[in-house]
C-alpha cells in the first residue's frame, strides 16, 4: 500500500538527532568537496588587521629612538649654554653676598661686639637678622666669631647647631686651628659631616676691634660668617635651564652633588653632563667649583611642542588606521556575513530537501543518495548490507476512522520508535505515505530480521506515554547485499518482493527475500517498474468500463450486467489481463479494484433500475484491512446505487489466503445489501473449496466447463452436478462463455438459470436492454448437437 502523505499536516517536528547529525555530515562532505575552510576569511580578516596596526605602530617605535636622541641633542646643546649662565648667575648671587657681607664688616656695632662690648650684642644681632633676611632662602644664617672660635653673636633666625671653629676648612684655606689667626678678606667654603649637605659657609674678612690690629693675634680679631644653602642657590639660578643643575666641587675628593631640591643621587662622576662642559666659578675659595647640567636622561623632559605634535600624529595615525581598517575590513565583513547567510540558507534547502517534515527522518532522495553511497562501500569492502522496507498496515484505516490528524500521530510515532529502536550506524527514512526504508551497514539478513523483529514488537505493545498510544502493526521486507545482488535496484525490489509476500501470507511479519519463489523470479527493477505503471494508470483514470449482459435462459430477459474493465489507448497496457497481472506482481491488486469499481460504477445509470451489476473483486482486496463494507458503500452512495442491485463477484485471479477473513467480509457485505457471486467455479479445486465453506448467491460456472461440455461427457457431468449442489443451496446458476447454439441448448437443457457470452451479447461500453431471442438461436441447434447426449437428451432434442 502506497498512500500519498496526508494533506493536514501539523507543525514540523524537529529533526531526530541521529537524522541531525546525518545532515550535518553531508554539509560537512560537501565542503570538503569544494575545499572550503569556513574559518579561512576569518583568519584573513585578523591577519589583515594586525598587518594595518604593525604598519602604523611600527614606524613609531622605529623613529622613537631617533626622536629621543634628537630631543637629548638639542636639550645637551643648550645645556651648555645654561650651565653658563647658571654659573655667572651664582658667581653674581655669591659676589652680592660676599659684598654684603663687607658691608656689614663696618657696622660698629659687629666692631663693639668683636672688642668685647657686650652690650653691643643686640645691636649686632639684628645686623646679622638684616644680612639675612638680604637674601632669603639663600642665606641661612650669620654669626660672628672671635678668632678663637667663640661665638660672640648668631642671627636670632636660626640656631648655629656648633660652632665654625669645629668646622674642618676645606682645602682653599681657611682655619687651620682654633688659635690661627683668620685671613683677612678670606672666603672659604666648607663641607661638615655634622651639617646637611646642602650648605656651606661663606667666610667674609677680619672684624679688628677698636684699636686692635687685624693681623694681631691678640685674640681681639673676629670673623663674619655666613651660613648659605647650595640648593637654593643653585633653584634661583636654575631659570630657563632644561635639566637638573647641580653644583660640582670639581678637585676635591668629598664632591658635594646638590640639586634644586636637595642632594643628588647617584654621584657627579656618574652623571652624564651636557657636552662634558661645565661652567667655573670665579668666587675668591671656589674657584674648584663648576656648575653643570644633568640633561633629562633619568626623566626625559621633551618640550612642549615637540611632544604636542608627536601625539597630534599619533592621534592622526589611529584615526587613518581606524579608517583604514574599517574601508578594508568592513568589505571583508559583509562578504563575510553575506557567506555565512548563503551557507546557512544552502545547508536548510539541503536540509529540507533531504528531510520528511512530519517524521524528521530522511526522505526518499535522501534515501537513496545514502542507499547508493552504502551498496558502493558493501561492493567495495565486501561488508554486509540489509535494506529493510516497512509498509503499516491498517494505515488507510486509521486515516479513514480517526482523522488524518492521528495519522500524522502514527506516522510521527514510526519515526521516533525507528530512532529509538534501531541501532547507532542504522539509517531510517520515510520513502511513501505509509513505506519506510532502514538501511543497516554491516549487517546480515538474519541479524537484520532480528532487528526488525525487535522493532515490530515494540509497535504492537501500548505506549502510555506517546501521542499515539494504541499498539499498531507493520509488515516489512528484507534483502541484503551482497548475499543476494551488488545492484541498488535489485535490492530494492527483492526487498519489496518479500514485503508483498508477507502481505500475502497474513501481514504483521517480517520476511527475508526469497530467491526459490516463482513470482520473485523478474528482471532486475521489473517488479517496481510494473508497480509504476499500475499506479501511473489508476492516478490517471486509464481505465474505461464495458458491460456483457447476463440472459434470462427461460425468458431470454436481460437480468443484469457484469462490469468489465479495458486499458485506455493511453494506458502502458495492451489488454486487462496485463493489467490485472502487472498489478498482482507489483502488489497494487487493492487499488485497482477499487479504481475498477468506481470506473463500472460511473455508467449504472444507462441500465435499467430492475437490473442488477456485477462487479469483480480479487481475494486480496477483500481479505485486506483496508477493505471493508463501509468503503464500498461509501463508493456506492457516490453514484447513488443501491447495494441490493450489485453482484460480488470473487475472482480466482489470486488464491484465497485468510478464509475466515475473506468469510467474514462477505457475510457482511451480504447483511448490507450486496449478493455475492463465486466467479469461474471449475477452473480449478479453490473454487470447490469455497463452495464448501461459503454461502453464495450466485454460482457462475466456468466458460471451460461449459464450452466442454457439450461435446465431452465427463465436463458435462461436472456441469450437472454442480448445478444440482447449487440447486440444492438455493443459489442461482449462471453459464458462462456461451458461444454457439449447443452450449445454450445444453446449459438450458441441465436447467441453469442463466447464461452470458458472445452468443448472448458481447462486452460494450453501451449496454443494450433488448431482450434476447433464445429460438432463433436454438433454430440450429441440431446441426451442432453435443457429441456425446444422455437418451433423454437426444429423445428432447428431437
Amino acid at each position: 500500500m502506497r498512500l500519498t502523505p496526508s494533506s493536514s499536516r501539523r507543525r514540523p517536528l524537529e529533526p531526530a538527532p541521529a537524522q541531525r547529525r546525518f545532515d550535518q555530515g553531508i554539509a560537512r562532505a560537501e565542503f570538503d568537496r569544494l575545499g572550503v575552510d569556513p574559518s579561512t576569511l576569518k583568519l584573513v580578516r585578523i591577519r589583515l588587521t594586525l598587518a594595518l596596526l604593525s604598519a602604523a605602530i611600527l614606524p613609531l617605535a622605529l623613529a622613537s629612538p631617533f626622536l629621543v636622541q634628537v630631543g637629548q641633542q638639542v636639550q645637551a646643546s643648550g645645556g651648555a649654554v645654561d650651565a653658563a649662565s647658571a654659573g655667572d648667575r651664582v658667581d653674581r648671587e655669591l659676589g652680592g653676598i660676599r659684598g654684603r657681607l663687607l658691608d656689614a664688616r663696618g657696622s660698629s656695632s659687629l666692631a663693639a661686639l668683636a672688642g668685647g662690648t657686650t652690650s653691643a650684642k643686640t645691636k649686632a644681632t639684628d645686623t646679622l637678622d638684616a644680612l639675612v633676611a638680604a637674601d632669603p632662602g639663600v642665606v641661612t644664617g650669620a654669626w660672628l666669631l672671635r678668632a678663637d672660635g667663640t661665638n660672640l653673636a648668631t642671627s636670632r633666625f636660626v640656631a648655629l647647631g656648633g660652632s665654625a671653629a669645629a668646622l674642618p676648612a676645606s682645602d682653599a684655606g681657611g682655619l687651620a686651628s682654633t688659635a690661627a689667626p683668620l685671613p683677612p678678606g678670606r672666603i672659604v667654603a666648607v663641607a661638615s659631616a655634622g651639617e646637611r649637605p646642602g650648605s656651606i659657609f661663606y667666610l667674609g674678612s677680619s672684624i679688628a676691634a677698636p684699636g686692635a690690629s687685624a693681623a694681631s693675634s691678640s685674640g681681639s680679631a673676629a670673623a663674619l660668617i655666613v651660613r648659605i644653602s647650595m640648593s637654593a642657590l643653585l633653584a634661583n639660578a636654575q631659570v630657563g635651564v632644561r635639566g637638573q643643575v647641580v653644583a660640582i666641587v670639581g678637585t676635591s675628593p668629598r664632591q658635594l652633588v646638590i640639586g634644586p631640591n636637595g642632594p643628588v643621587t647617584p654621584a657627579a662622576s656618574a652623571l652624564p653632563f651636557a657636552n662634558a662642559g661645565r661652567a667655573p666659578l670665579t668666587v675668591p675659595g671656589l674657584e674648584t667649583w663648576s656648575i653643570g647640567i644633568v640633561p633629562e636622561t633619568l626623566e626625559i623632559q621633551m618640550p612642549a611642542a615637540l611632544l604636542g605634535a608627536l601625539v597630534a600624529l599619533y592621534v592622526l595615525a589611529v584615526i587613518l588606521i581606524a579608517w583604514l581598517a574599517h574601508k578594508v575590513v568592513g568589505p571583508a565583513e559583509q562578504l563575510d556575513r553575506a557567506r555565512a547567510r548563503l551557507r546557512d540558507l544552502y545547508e536548510s534547502a539541503r536540509s529540507d530537501a533531504l528531510q520528511d517534515a512530519l517524521t524528521g527522518l530522511g526522505n526518499h532522495r535522501a534515501f537513496m543518495e545514502e542507499f547508493d553511497r552504502q551498496v558502493e562501500e558493501s561492493r567495495r569492502y565486501g561488508a554486509d548490507l540489509s535494506l529493510l522496507i516497512i509498509d503499516l498496515d491498517d494505515f488507510k484505516l486509521v486515516n479513514d476512522s480517526a482523522g488524518h490528524a492521528v495519522g500524522d500521530q502514527l506516522l510521527v510515532e514510526v519515526g521516533r520508535l525507528l530512532e529509538s529502536t534501531l541501532r547507532r550506524p542504522d539509517r531510517s527514512f520515510r520513502i511513501g505515505g505509509d513505506e519506510f526504508a532502514v538501511l543497516m551497514p554491516h549487517t546480515s539478513s538474519e541479524a537484520a530480521l532480528v532487528v526488525a523483529r525487535r522493532l515490530l514488537a515494540h509497535c504492537t505493545e501500548p505506549r502510555r506515554d506517546s501521542p499515539f498510544p494504541r499498539p499498531f502493526a507493520f509488515t516489512g521486507g528484507i534483502s541484503s547485499c551482497p548475499e543476494f545482488s551488488m545492484r541498488r535496484d535489485e535490492l530494492f525490489a527483492q526487498a519489496d518482493a518479500a514485503l508483498y509476500d508477507g502481505k500475502r501470507r497474513g501481514r504483521t511479519t517480517v520476511s527475508v527475500f526469497d530467491p526459490s519463489r516463482p513470482d520473485t523470479k523478474l528482471e532486475p527493477g521489473a517488479r517496481a517498474e510494473l508497480s509504476a505503471k499500475v499506479a501511473r494508470v489508476v492516478a490517471a483514470k486509464a481505465l474505461r468500463p464495458v458491460y456483457q449482459p447476463v440472459v434470462d435462459l427461460r425468458t431470454g430477459r436481460v437480468l443484469g450486467f457484469e462490469g468489465l474493465i479495458r486499458p485506455t489507448a493511453e494506458a502502458p497496457f495492451s489488454n486487462p489481463g496485463e493489467l490485472f497481472e502487472a498489478a498482482e506482481l507489483g502488489g497494487r491488486t487493492t487499488e485497482l479494484d477499487f479504481a475498477c469499481i468506481d470506473t463500472v460504477l460511473s455508467g449504472v445509470h444507462m441500465l435499467a433500475p430492475d437490473q442488477s451489476l456485477s462487479i469483480n473483486i480479487s481475494p486480496r482486496s477483500l481479505e485486506a484491512a483496508e477493505f471493508n463494507t463501509g468503503s464500498l458503500l461509501t463508493l456506492l452512495g457516490k453514484h447513488r446505487v443501491d447495494p441490493r442491485r450489485i453482484t460480488i463477484e470473487l475472482t480466482e485471479r489470486e488464491a484465497v489466503e485468510d478464509i475466515d477473513r475473506l468469510r467474514s467480509v462477505l457475510v457482511a457485505c451480504q447483511a448490507a445489501g450486496f449478493r455475492v457471486a463465486a466467479d469461474d467455479v471449475g477452473a480449478g479445486n479453490a473454487g470447490l473449496r469455497l463452495l464448501s465453506q461459503i454461502h453464495f448467491d450466485i454460482v457462475k460456472i466456468d466458460l471451460s466447463l461449459v464450452q466442454d461440455g457439450d461435446h465431452r461427457e465427463t465436463s458435462l457431468a461436472v456441469l450437472r452436478a454442480l448445478s444440482d449442489l447449487a440447486g440444492r443451496w438455493g443459489a442461482m446458476v449462471v453459464a458462462e462463455g456461451v458461444e454457439t447454439a449447443s452450449q445454450l441448448w445444453t446449459v438450458q437443457e441441465l436447467g441453469m438459470s442463466a447464461a452470458q457470452g458472445y452468443l448472448l451479447g458481447r462486452p460494450s461500453s453501451e449496454p443494450s436492454m433488448r431482450s434476447v431471442d433464445l429460438g432463433a438461436l436454438l433454430a440450429d441447434a441440431e446441426s451442432e448437437l453435443p457429441l456425446v447426449m444422455e437418451p433423454e437428451n437426444l429423445s428432447r432434442a428431437s
